[in-house]
Order: structure tokens, then C-alpha cells, then sequence
């Protein structure tokens, strides 16, 4: 959050789950920086899986712009986990229960980990000009074409092909940063925690990468990068202007436990409770002290889960 404190916004895309969208909405609010909730979702059915042995599924990348867009990521996360079949490499969904969730979502073409850029770089562009159309086709002017600068050869050849689709077409641009690490010199302690999670070797040559140039750069030097094409950068605030959601803090919501009588919650786990404390006492299992300990204890923790208004969850684990 140091880093990103200059920042009118910035977002978070885990992939192809959503478990920091909270804590990460909340810190960044704390700091005076908007959030951009987003989700890098593993997608078959479009484009073309990256070309390395290592890599997994590509990602396309989808950011909430509203409540509804939040809950259509929830939705294609869940589904991501819950319907794929065995066998899979990875958890993803296919392109069309994209489609069919796309509304409140901005659409991102995926950078280097995406379907897209591979084809470019192979040469198979109208494999790849296919799948922007279609890209574009589902969201519309909420699609944007990314493109990523960390130094990759294989960036560099896709990148004509990107721009050439997206000025035919009138598809806005949009620079965005794969950020793995903080500070550039972060680099090398990564690689090895790369090695780490893989059970690979740092002086293996066939194994998964990350640049030097992958670490949480700030607008100036993202400026900098995209001298050349300067509305890119100009698109990332445009995005920031038509996302207007965040996840807030709630109150836990449980259902209604069915209580005998007209006993609220807290009556109803104080009966059961010593109900059940009575039947082991009953059974032998509590007599190493005298009852009144046992109750005047028992009374003492149904005060403290009645205080702090958990006497309806308790009652139902």
C-alpha cells in the first residue's frame, strides 16, 4: 500500500478466486486509494493456452464496475471451483458462463497470461484477432485491449498486432503492470520462492519466470514505459472512473435457529446447555468438582456468547 499511496486507484486480481477482495477494499480505503476489485479467472473455450510446459489455463482479467458485477465474479469463481470435473489441470470456466455473467464487469484481453497475446507472438493472428472479436462482441465498450511491457520478447512481437487490432476496431488500450513483487530488488528472493513452490532449481533453464521488471512500478515510471502510447495510461483512470464498488464489513447474517415455546435464542441455548450438562452429570462425566461449580461455569460462558451475540451460532454448529 506504500507504493500505491500516489495512486488515485489501484486494483487486486487474484487468480481466479476473490479471497482478498475484503481485507484488500478496506486497507485501501483506510488509505485514501480507491479499489478495484478484480479477479485474473482461469478461461477455456477462447484463444489458446500459453505455450510453456509450466503454464496453466490463461486468464482473461474482470473488475467490478458495480454490486452486480461483484456478485457475477463471485458467481464465475464459485463455479470455477464447484463444476470443474476431475482430471483438470486447473479450476476455470469456459468462455460461454462468461459470457453469460459479463454484465456490471470490465473486460481486460489478459496480458502475456491471457489467450490472446501467445497467438499474437506464434504468428497466429487471426486466431487471435478471432478471440478479440469475440471478446469484444460479449462486453462491448466495456473491453478493453491490455498490454504489458516487462521485457519479454514475446510481448514485444504480440504488441503491433494488439494495437492494430484495437485502433481498427476503436477498442480502447489500456497499460496494466503483472505485479509479482514491490521493489525491483525484490527480484531474486521471488525467483527462489518461484523454485520453492514449483520444486524447481534456480539454475534450471526450463522452469517458471518472472522479470526483473515485474514489481509494483508507480504512474511516473508506467508513464515512462508507455511514452509512446500515452492514452494506455490515460485508459487506466478512465477505468478507475466507471468502477464504483468496494466490499465493506458486515455483520455476520445467520438464519433464525427454530427455539421451543416462545424461548429467544440466548433462552434456548441457555435450556439446551444445561439440559446437556445435567444428562452428563447424570452419566458420571462431571464429578470432579461440586454441581454448583459446574453450573455457576457453565453460567458464566452463556453470558459471555449471549454478550457477544453468538447464541444463534452456537446452537446451530
Amino acid at each position: 500500500l506504500a507504493a500505491a499511496q500516489d495512486m488515485p486507484a489501484v486494483a487486486l486480481t487474484d487468480r481466479t478466486n476473490l479471497y482478498g477482495a475484503l481485507e484488500f477494499s478496506v486497507a485501501t480505503q483506510g488509505e485514501g486509494v480507491q479499489p478495484i476489485v478484480g479477479c485474473a479467472l482461469a478461461v477455456t473455450g477462447i484463444g489458446d493456452r500459453l505455450a510453456e510446459k509450466w503454464a496453466r489455463t490463461p486468464t482473461i482479467v474482470l473488475l467490478a464496475q458495480t454490486e452486480r458485477g461483484y456478485l457475477n465474479l463471485s458467481e464465475l469463481s464459485s463455479a470455477a471451483f464447484i463444476d470443474s470435473v476431475g482430471g483438470v489441470e486447473e479450476a476455470a470456466v469456459p468462455w460461454s458462463k462468461v459470457a453469460e455473467h459479463a454484465e456490471g464487469l470490465i473486460l481486460l484481453s489478459g496480458g502475456w497470461d491471457g489467450p490472446i497475446d501467445p497467438l499474437m507472438a506464434a504468428g497466429k493472428v487471426a486466431e487471435g484477432r478471432a478471440a478479440l472479436a469475440e471478446m469484444h462482441r460479449v462486453f462491448g465498450d466495456r473491453f478493453y485491449v491490455e498490454l504489458q511491457r516487462h521485457g519479454l520478447q514475446a510481448q514485444a512481437l504480440a504488441e503491433p498486432e494488439l494495437v492494430a487490432f484495437a485502433y481498427e476496431h476503436d477498442v480502447p488500450l489500456v497499460a496494466t503492470n503483472d505485479v509479482y513483487f514491490a521493489q525491483a530488488e525484490m527480484h531474486e528472493a521471488h525467483d527462489a520462492l518461484l523454485c520453492i513452490a514449483d520444486g524447481a532449481f534456480v539454475g534450471q533453464d526450463e522452469r517458471r519466470r518472472v522479470t526483473s521488471e515485474h514489481w509494483f512500478k508507480p504512474a511516473e515510471e508506467m508513464r515512462a514505459l508507455f511514452a509512446d502510447l500515452p492514452e494506455a495510461c490515460d485508459n487506466t483512470l478512465d477505468i478507475a472512473r466507471r468502477c464504483a464498488f468496494m466490499v465493506h464489513k458486515r455483520d455476520p447474517i445467520l438464519p433464525r435457529f427454530p427455539t421451543e415455546g416462545d424461548r429467544s435464542e440466548a433462552e434456548e441455548l441457555a435450556h439446551q446447555a444445561r439440559e446437556g450438562l445435567k444428562a452428563r452429570m447424570a452419566l458420571g462425566q462431571a464429578n470432579h468438582a461440586p454441581e454448583a461449580e459446574y453450573f455457576e461455569r457453565l453460567d458464566r460462558e452463556i453470558g459471555v456468547i449471549t454478550q457477544m451475540g453468538f447464541p444463534g451460532y452456537f446452537l446451530i454448529v
